[in-house]
């Protein structure tokens, strides 16, 4: 399934249907078969409890690679970003930047469809162009809300924490949902980022900088 590109309800599937494959580092190559993620749901985490999110509209099944693209935050205006030009560090950090979609810097994610949740929301994981490492949170499962973005070789299954639903909302942005921790992608502070804020999962609001759209 294709991103959303600002206006919800224009999905459309791409026509090829394969397995994906990632060597970034050869100890960590993952092949992933489309739809093998089928019975997990997209759950959103708030502090008290997590509600499963109702089923989605629209279910496609083919799994393919989009983009690049820009991943733009709707409140600061600024992009998903890795400091310098270049390509990151493992473990390095994931900040926002002024938008720059050039091959000058390192702002541009490849979104590999990894097929859909159990509830209909298509899941991605976001993997940078220049060195193909992969938004990642520590560890491999839950973690709590405030938690630091970084970057990871890919490993996109449900034995990590690196696949991201795409929630539609109604200004035609989208939530990034962590399938693992049901927390949203989200610029550090509320609504205050600027250049070379750190990302971080936290609780999903409408009200914070949690609405992103792909420009």
């Amino acid at each position: 399934m294709k991103p959303i590109r600002r206006i919800v309800g224009t999905l459309s599937a791409g026509a090829a249907l394969f397995a994906l494959a990632f060597a970034a580092s050869p100890a960590q190559a993952v092949t992933v078969s489309p739809g093998a993620l089928g019975a997990t749901p997209l759950s959103v985490a708030s502090p008290s409890t997590t509600t499963t999110l109702p089923r989605a509209a629209q279910r496609i099944t083919p799994a393919t690679t989009y983009g690049p693209y820009l991943v733009k935050n709707v409140v600061t205006g600024k992009c998903i970003d890795i400091p310098g030009y270049g390509a990151g560090t493992v473990n390095g950090p994931v900040n926002e930047y002024t938008c720059n979609g050039t091959s000058g810097d390192n702002q541009l994610f490849y979104w590999d469809y990894l097929g859909q949740s159990a509830n209909d929301y298509p899941l991605y994981s976001l993997r940078n162009v220049k060195d193909n490492l992969c938004l990642d949170v520590p560890n491999y499962g839950s973690v709590s809300a405030g938690t630091k973005v970084s970057e990871y070789y890919c490993n996109e299954t449900t034995g990590d924490n690196q696949i991201y639903g795409q929630v539609a909302r109604s200004d035609g942005s989208f939530w990034l949902v962590n399938l693992a921790s049901g927390l949203c992608l989200d610029v550090d502070g509320v609504r205050t980022g600027g250049d070379n804020a750190r990302l971080t999962l936290y609780y999903c609001s409408d009200n914070d900088d949690h609405h992103w759209t792909i420009p």
